[in-house]
């Protein structure tokens, strides 16, 4: 009998040594701080909290009270420091399988769903050429597709909503704009999404539904047959598009004059041309699902950036009379200024060129993205082989790791009252290369801390065309219209870190002509 309570007690020093005192006290690894007296053998606090809603606030108020770097389970980290992005984000560590969830048709992958760097490279090589700043502000075909959406869609939509009283919500008009740009680039004008006017808004309110569901799985819903319903109409919608684009080209290689005002389908032209050569995908039908899943990702996160973003900026300038009326003065240095209705429909590439220069609406716009991200979750990465030293801290091979703009875009050395709406911050910041951190020297410089974007290879690709149709957008707005608001309950941003909008889910306005 003796002999078995001194093997059963043998058997559990053993299991208590190797799984929890050893790990939480006798390894490099057990030098990271613990967010939580059970990080070290348990993850089921953080995942709590995620659960709960609260992951993001829950890993800044860590970082705050422990540092840079905070272990939230027994193998997983978070980083708050710019060593950390060199070496994790810049280093193109391998993304986590997290990430999977964004796959469309099944397993059709896409940029951001690509785990390993040399897939991710391969496709980022196609698509990067066409998402280029220099690219865009000289693209032919970007300033006809932007000219139609604003001169035929958005100016009469704001002018007939003007003239009824009709209130708006902000967050709505947003996505529809956003997504209409983004689609237009993608497919052609002619191809894309058209969801703002009259007579469409029974077709915007079942696109934005179908998106909400789409994306309920990410924040933690169970995937139920309404969701499954609305994810293959999203699906299909987009393959649709990508179908009607191809013969578009297809009409215009035979020299068929296409009646409606069109578009060359950029991103869709780029590729269809160089995916079959670069991925070995030449099957047409396992083609256009690619490039579809690609702009079914592309569409999502613009769709939220841009209501997001628009929403924000939109009710922080509605506090600030003087900055709103100076941001209307630099709107009306532009040649031309983009006032409607106007002799010409046109946007040249001189406004293009003219609204990436003007600094006020610059800093608007970056303090909006800084203080309120379309996405705060994490960016999970996995520790390669050999594992890592950030911050004097190492980190094993295998472990989670990651980092979040919601924590690097409030760090206080960088952003004085870092929970505060503060444009005039950008005005002093020096410039710098766009996501190049290696230039800078000053710890405290706030442009090497803005990560709404992320940094590293895997940066958000649409970053400068996201950029300019925003400013295209609020320059439209703001040239042309006075804003009142009608409601802001629960604007407050919601803290769910993979869809960030307002909790309650508005900005209710109504537009006023200028003047």
């Amino acid at each position: 009998m003796s002999v078995i309570i001194i093997l059963t007690v043998t058997i559990f020093l053993s299991l208590l040594y190797t799984y929890i005192l050893h790990p939480a006290f006798f390894t490099p690894f057990s030098k990271v701080p613990f967010a939580h007296p059970t990080s070290s053998i348990s993850s089921l606090w953080i995942t709590w909290k995620r659960r709960q809603g609260h992951e993001v606030r829950t890993i800044h108020k860590a970082h705050q009270q422990l540092g840079p770097v905070v272990r939230l389970g027994p193998n997983e980290v978070s980083v708050n420091s710019l060593d950390g992005l060199r070496k994790i984000y810049a280093g193109s560590w391998d993304r986590h399988e997290w990430f999977l969830q964004v796959r469309a048709f099944g397993e059709v992958p896409n940029l951001s769903s690509m785990l390993v760097k040399k897939e991710h490279s391969v496709r980022k090589r196609i698509l990067a050429p066409v998402y280029t700043k220099s690219y865009i502000l000289g693209s032919e075909d970007f300033r006809i597709l932007a000219g139609v959406l604003l001169f035929e869609r958005f100016f009469p939509y704001l002018d007939s909503v003007t003239r009824s009283r009709e209130e708006v919500n902000v967050l709505n008009l947003g996505a529809a704009a956003g997504v209409e740009f983004l689609s237009a680039y993608m497919v052609g004008v002619q191809n894309g999404f058209n969801l703002l006017g009259k007579g469409k808004e029974l077709v915007q309110r079942k696109y934005l539904e179908n998106a909400k569901k789409k994306l309920s799985p990410l924040m933690g819903a169970k995937i139920t047959d309404d969701i499954k319903l609305a994810v293959e109409e999203s699906e299909e919608e987009v393959l649709q598009m990508c179908k009607r684009a191809k013969r578009s080209m297809e009409k215009a290689a035979s020299g068929s004059n296409e009646v409606e005002t069109s578009s060359h389908p950029v991103v869709f032209a780029q590729m269809r041309e160089l995916i079959p050569s670069k991925e070995g995908i030449t099957d047409q039908e396992e083609l256009l699902h690619h490039i579809a899943s690609e702009f079914l990702d592309n569409l999502d996160a613009g769709r939220e950036g841009s209501a997001i973003t628009l929403t924000y900026a939109i009710h922080e300038l509605s506090k600030q009379p003087l900055l709103e009326a100076a941001l209307r003065k630099e709107l009306m240095t532009l040649e031309p200024p983009l006032i409607y209705p106007a002799g010409s429909k046109e946007v040249s590439e001189s406004i293009l060129r003219g609204l990436d220069k003007l600094p006020l609406l610059d800093a608007i716009l970056t303090e909006t993205l800084r203080l309120y991200p379309t996405t705060q979750v994490p960016l999970r990465r996995v520790v390669p082989e050999g594992g890592a030293t950030i911050d004097n801290y190492f980190i094993p091979p295998g472990v989670t790791i990651h980092s979040s703009s919601h924590c690097l875009n409030r760090n206080s050395a960088a952003f004085s009252e870092p929970e505060e709406w503060k444009p005039e911050r950008w005005r002093c910041a020096e410039d710098t290369q766009d996501g190049n951190m290696e230039k800078q020297d000053a710890e405290s410089n706030p442009r090497r801390w803005f990560w709404t974007f992320g940094s590293g290879s895997r940066m958000c690709i649409g970053n400068h065309l996201m950029v300019l149709i925003l400013k295209l957008l609020l320059a439209a707005i703001y040239t042309n219209f006075k804003i009142t608001i009608v409601d802001d309950d629960d604007i407050q941003q919601s803290e769910n870190a993979v869809i960030a909008g307002p909790v309650g889910g508005k900005l209710i306005v109504k537009f006023s002509r200028v003047g």
